[in-house]
């Protein structure tokens, strides 16, 4: 039961944010397989707080629940 309830939270929130265009100064990204918040703040030029703080609840406070497919918005 718990399983399928936070795999039903998760899948809603996936959707909610890929449905959504990223604020003014931010730009949509989308998970890849082997991603980490570090590893895509390394590539776009902002830390691993700043993707956490402009994300959540969808990616939580240590960034452990990136999906593959996922998007995300990452500041500039």
């Amino acid at each position: 039961m718990f399983t399928s309830t936070l795999f039903t939270i998760v899948c809603a929130v996936i959707v909610s944010v890929s449905g959504a265009s990223c604020p003014a100064g931010e730009q949509l990204y989308t998970i890849q397989a082997g991603d980490t918040c570090t590893s895509i703040g390394s590539q776009h030029g902002t830390t691993l707080q700043n993707i956490v703080a402009v994300n959540q609840p969808a990616i939580n406070s240590d960034c452990s629940n990136l999906l593959p497919g996922q998007m995300i918005c990452v500041p500039a």
